[in-house]
């Protein structure tokens, strides 16, 4: 017999999560102390923001003996190709501004210099310049390292960053069409015209990412020249903008971890629901093993006398002269029903049915015998405690014993 394949309803979703709640929140706990530990261990500022006090400090005259800080220009084109992007995105002058005082475009920095990325952030300002993409970045010196090269190394490490990002595209882009010449090559008829376009489309991405420059790195003279503009004066500057971090994320975080820590957890007690091979509610029985629930034996002595009787009635309304109750465990439940049975008002009718209990655990030769015999059966079904691969065997082997099953009794 082929056991039928069970289909979880909402019912079934309430039960699992009234059942598996401890699951759930143990699940949810771990994933959102993992997180707000997370938030604790990592650098908490992914991007700086300029110090308000330091920000709105007037220019200061800078001492002619001390080094001026070099003024770099990042050129960054406002798009990449007509092709990946089907129309010209402007710039965000913030957002691109934080993006160079991003903590990876930072932290690269620092290595190539040997600094510190704390070290690094707190010499580092970056403004930007009109429109088109154009930012000034300024730095001050550290020990052992000019503020030229610092400048130069931080716009050097975001453009490189920026140009990664545009080849990636173009790269997928790539894959793709070539992914489809392949399928119409095996396709092999009348497809000539479209793969030649195809590659048509492939050889100019390929000229489109050759050409493409995600920017350039000008000095502030250099970058007047070009603008037909008088070059800035460098005797007074600006003064070095520190940076502080914006802080560990906690609430933001705490909340992910929670959600996610929600979604986990219910999966696993999903997981947990679909790997239980026992039978959980009175629909399961029926559905596995595509026979009716004939009584159902509650929790308190009332309700389970109800079950009895309700069976009795039902054996009687079939006019059957001998049934076998046969259990799947050996708690009992088939010789407690019996009794419910013969003290229930039905069982001093004339046609009473002669009742057989037997154990398929205590006595699995005989079992089938004793159910053979009688004539019909009807299988006693311990919920939480009777695997459905179990409950199917034996509904199998009592039908080829020739015993008409004639439903079950959840207990």
């Amino acid at each position: 017999m082929q056991e039928t394949e069970y289909v979880y309803g909402l019912k079934d979703y309430l039960r699992i999560f009234r059942e598996r709640w401890r699951t759930i929140s143990a699940v949810t706990i771990l994933v959102l102390m993992a997180s707000l530990v997370f938030t604790y261990v990592r650098d908490g500022s992914e991007a700086s923001v300029p110090s308000t006090e330091e920000a709105s400090a007037p220019p200061i005259e800078e001492s002619p003996e001390t080094t001026p800080p070099l003024y770099v220009i990042v050129e960054a084109p406002p798009s990449f190709g007509g092709f990946v992007t089907a129309a010209t995105q402007q710039v965000d002058p913030e957002v691109e501004r934080l993006r160079i005082l991003s903590s990876d475009v930072l932290k690269d920095a620092a290595q190539d210099l040997g600094v510190s990325e704390e070290e690094i952030g707190s010499v580092i300002s970056v403004e930007p310049l009109g429109g088109g993409g154009v930012f000034a970045v300024r730095s001050a010196a550290l020990d052992g390292v000019s503020s030229g090269d610092v400048a130069v190394a931080v716009a050097e490490t975001y453009l490189s960053d920026r140009q990664d990002g545009v080849s990636r595209r173009y790269r997928v882009a790539i894959q793709q069409l070539a992914a489809r010449v392949a399928a119409l090559r095996q396709a092999q008829a009348g497809n000539a015209e479209r793969i030649a376009a195809l590659e048509a489309q492939i050889a100019q991405l390929r000229a489109e990412e050759a050409a493409t420059d995600a920017g350039d790195i000008i000095d502030a003279p250099a970058y007047a020249a070009q603008a037909n503009a008088t070059p800035a004066p460098t005797p007074v500057v600006e003064p070095v903008t520190p940076v502080e971090p914006a802080g560990r994320p906690y609430a933001r975080n705490g909340i992910a971890g929670l959600v996610l820590g929600l979604i986990l957890g219910a999966g696993v007690a999903l997981l947990q629901d679909v790997l239980d091979p026992r039978f959980r509610d009175v629909e399961q029985v029926e559905r596995g093993l595509a026979i009716p629930v004939m009584a159902i034996l509650g929790a308190d002595d009332a309700a389970r006398q109800h079950g009895a009787e309700s069976l009795q009635a039902q054996i009687l309304h079939n006019g059957l002269s001998s049934v076998a109750l046969v259990s799947l465990t050996d708690k009992g439940t088939e010789r407690e029903l019996a009794q419910g049975m013969s003290s229930a008002p039905q069982a001093a009718a004339v046609n009473a049915p002669d009742i057989v209990t037997v154990s398929a655990i205590t006595d699995p030769g005989g079992y089938l015998a004793k159910a053979g015999a009688a004539g019909a059966a009807v299988l006693v079904i311990d919920r939480d405690v009777v695997a459905r691969e179990d409950a199917v065997r034996a509904l199998g082997n009592l039908r080829r014993s020739g015993a008409e099953v004639l439903g079950a009794v959840v207990a």
